[in-house]
């Protein structure tokens, strides 16, 4: 166990809290981004805890007032003991009696990076990093104080660039629709709204955060996990279009669906959905859809299931409530054609829903805030819990195998660090059939090489299990399903799901925003007007 986390256990009953007790964690990439997490606190005094990763650790502060976008603004930062990495995911009650005792909720999160080496300047009293979250985002300091204190006192301060902006975020409310003591869950913060007119070339998708259990209250809608393609689809006047998650155009793939979104009641729409195939049970099966996907005749065993409605007849309804926009779609639903199928949701019981899903063999549910708007990238509105362990990584290479697997036996993978390098992460060949395994030679480059892709290190002859590589260049994706990872990072028990078409090898690097892409936050007139828009279209 890391000896930095001494403090956090010795402070905490594991019996009592449901706190993460924290494990030793597989290496990380050399030079790799860095999570950050900002928690909201309710414990004797409402807080903010600002955590940064560094190392094996979430290097902590308590921050009284929050964090603020306004340089003006420099708020006091208690330094606290560090916190294992899994506190990084960590939402829950802590019980009374117990340190720290109420609520805690995720209030932002995403990634950050130093200006330097993250220890040395911590340790000099003075670190620059910039943030890459859903509410903060842009540069940064923390900047140690000279005050006589029991913990380290520390100002935080926000740089004067793009991200920056006069008033203060501290009493936003966060996407996991808190709920204080005894009241409702306060309204979320809804985005300004466009106007009404031509539509995007192109919208950012939103994106689950994978937690380990589903939120139990009733400011929750729920939803089957589909285990498929994700595509949006525009509709102007009769023209649609059809996209991948990786901005690939499948229209003339999907014709039948093409046809039905254009028969649609209304002049435009932005829909989005997942593309499936379901086996004989009803579950999304993703082997039997990239089975069908692409062939003739392939799209009579899909279907499409739309869960949103980002667009309707020229109106934004991005910035409108989930249930609001649920409540549209149902109702533009209502005369569609095959291949589309509305997606059903329940309202409450996440873990009841989660335990039903996983007894009927699905991959698992996703879980949305019911007041929260649409917003592109992986916050804290949408949550997905997996029944089963998947991830998606990049083919570095692979090994020849015996009989019928002669020319291939298993794929080499890799995760991606934010430096350019890629870190080994195991192999797969479980799920292989003669039929990918044909389609894998045929994508795999021509030319080979023994030396490996720029991989952060190294695997050793006892992780490759004695066999002789023969290397790659990273250009596709697979999706692996897994039991957990050894001490050194490697996957348990992978079985191959399929390879990903729709995803880029870009899609797994470390994303990186521009900090002058800051959205604009309305607090009230922006919903009022989006509403106001959307009632008098809704109807054509």
């Amino acid at each position: 166990m890391s000896a930095p986390l001494s403090q956090y256990r010795r402070k905490r009953d594991f019996g009592a809290t449901p706190e993460p007790r924290g494990v030793a964690r597989r290496a990380g990439c050399a030079k790799a981004s860095a999570h950050f997490v900002v928690h909201l606190h309710h414990a004797r005094a409402r807080h903010f805890d600002l955590r940064l990763q560094v190392g094996e650790v979430l290097r902590s502060w308590a921050v009284p007032k929050g964090p603020s976008l306004d340089p003006r603004n420099r708020r006091l930062a208690v330094e606290v003991e560090d916190h294992p990495l899994d506190y990084g995911r960590f939402e829950g009650k802590i019980p009374r009696g117990q340190y720290g005792a109420g609520d805690v909720r995720i209030w932002d999160q995403g990634e950050w990076s130093p200006e330097g080496d993250a220890r040395r300047a911590l340790k000099s009293g003075h670190l620059r990093f910039t943030l890459h979250g859903q509410r903060l985002r842009g540069a940064w300091s923390l900047v140690r104080t000279r005050l006589k204190a029991r913990q380290p006192q520390w100002l935080l301060i926000k740089a004067r660039d793009a991200a920056a902006r006069a008033g203060d975020v501290a009493d936003d409310t966060p996407l996991s629709a808190w709920r204080r003591k005894g009241g409702a869950p306060a309204a979320a913060p809804r985005a300004a709204t466009a106007a009404a007119g031509k539509l995007p070339a192109n919208v950012g998708l939103q994106l689950a955060r994978l937690v380990a259990a589903a939120p139990p209250g009733d400011e929750w809608l729920h939803e089957v996990k589909f285990d498929g393609y994700r595509i949006l689809a525009f509709r102007g006047g009769k023209r649609v279009r059809i996209s991948s998650r990786g901005d690939q155009d499948w229209t003339a793939k999907l014709a039948g669906t093409a046809r039905a979104i254009a028969q649609l009641p209304c002049r435009s729409c932005i829909l989005d959905g997942e593309l499936v195939t379901l086996d004989a049970h009803g579950r999304s099966s993703f082997g039997q859809l990239q089975q069908h996907f692409g062939e003739a005749g392939g799209e009579a065993y899909m279907r499409v299931m739309v869960f949103d409605l980002l667009y309707l007849n020229g109106a934004d309804l991005r910035p409108l409530p989930q249930i609001e926009r649920k409540k549209m779609l149902s109702a533009l639903m209502k005369k569609a054609h095959a291949p589309l199928y509305l997606t059903e949701s329940v309202r409450g019981n996440g873990p009841r829903a989660a335990r039903a899903a996983c007894a009927a063999g699905l991959e698992g549910i996703v879980c949305k805030a019911v007041e929260a708007p649409y917003q592109d990238g992986r916050g804290g509105a949408w949550l997905k819990v997996k029944c089963v362990q998947s991830d998606e990584y990049a083919i570095i290479g692979y090994t020849t195998g015996k009989g019928a697997r002669e020319k291939l036996g298993s794929l080499l993978l890799a995760s991606a660090c934010a430096n350019g390098e890629w870190r080994y992460r195991g192999r797969v060949g479980t799920g292989l059939d003669q039929r990918l395994i044909a389609q894998l030679l045929a994508l795999l480059p021509p030319v080979r090489t023994r030396r490996p892709p720029a991989l952060a290190s190294a695997p050793s002859r006892a992780q490759l299990r004695g066999a002789e590589p023969l290397w790659v260049s990273p250009r596709y994706v697979v999706e692996v399903e897994f039991r957990g990872h050894t001490a050194d990072g490697l996957l348990r028990q992978a079985s191959l799901k399929g390879l990903r078409e729709d995803r880029s090898i870009d899609s797994l690097l470390p994303r990186r925003r521009d900090a002058a892409r800051v959205r604009a936050r309305g607090k009230s007139a922006p919903a009022r007007r989006a509403r106001r828009q959307a009632r008098a279209v809704s109807g054509a």
